[in-house]
C-alpha cells in the first residue's frame, strides 16, 4: 500500500466525520426547542424564548401555569409545554 494513499483515506474519512458532526449541531440547534426559565424566591417561574419574550408563568401558590395573556393552561408546573407550544 501506497503512504500517501494511507494518509488521503484519513483526511477522507476526518473530513466526513467533521461535516457530520456539523449537520448534527446545526439541526440540533434550529429543531430543538429552547428557553430561559427564571424562578423567584416565593417558587413561581417565567419561561422565556430564545429572544428574551416571556411565554408563560408558573403561580406556585395557585398551582397553575399561565400563559403569556395570563390564561390558565395547565395545573402545576408545565411551563416546558409553551416552549413546544409555538412551533
Amino acid at each position: 500500500m501506497n503512504t500517501s494513499f494511507i494518509f488521503a483515506s484519513i483526511g477522507v474519512f476526518l473530513i466526513v466525520i467533521l461535516l457530520l458532526v456539523v449537520i448534527l449541531l446545526v439541526a440540533k440547534k434550529f429543531l430543538s426547542p429552547s428557553g430561559n426559565v427564571n424562578i423567584e424566591i416565593n417558587g413561581d417561574k417565567t419561561i422565556k424564548d430564545f429572544y428574551g419574550r416571556p411565554l408563560g408563568y408558573y403561580k406556585k401558590g395557585r398551582n397553575v401555569t399561565t400563559d403569556f395573556y395570563g390564561r390558565v393552561v395547565a395545573s402545576g408546573d408545565q411551563l416546558t409545554m409553551l416552549l413546544n407550544s409555538g412551533k
